[in-house]
């Protein structure tokens, strides 16, 4: 089977990485993000729901968030919720070491899609932590 591309239809972003934050609390040696503080001017969840909006009119399919860790957004789960009513599928790459027992519990509801836990196989394990090991189950549960 050939994938042709039809040129002939408006070019949209069907496939779109948000960085949402570049805030992280976790050192991981094996990421080239240049992730660790919150960056100057980065959008408050008013401005990343716009944005979302935005993207649901340009006819995105997918976005996949990162970070730094997305998490760490105050609006994460707002965000997330907003692309998954607005239709749009949305994954997130994350080592999860900081996500909460509340947090945890949340993801499942506000996820269209999956979330990419970077230490499923423990390959940083200077880092494991309680987020990480839930994801962990939780993904093996099939729950997210």
């Amino acid at each position: 089977m050939t994938r042709r591309q039809d040129l002939s239809k408006a070019h949209h972003p069907a496939y779109v990485v948000w960085e949402l934050t570049l805030a992280c609390d976790q050192p991981c040696t094996h990421c080239g993000s240049r992730a660790g503080e919150v960056r100057e001017g980065e959008l408050s969840t008013q401005k990343a729901l716009s944005v979302v909006q935005e993207l649901a009119a340009m006819g995105t399919r997918e976005v996949v968030l990162i970070g730094g860790e997305a998490y760490l957004h105050d609006g994460f789960l707002d965000v997330v919720s907003a692309l998954k009513r607005a239709g749009i599928r949305v994954s997130v790459t994350t080592g999860g070491k900081g996500i909460t027992a509340a947090l945890a519990v949340a993801i499942p509801a506000a996820f269209a899609y999956n979330v990419f836990a970077a230490r499923l196989n423990r390959y940083d394990s200077a880092l494991e932590g309680f987020g990480s090991e839930l994801i962990a189950l939780m993904v093996r549960e099939g729950r997210i």
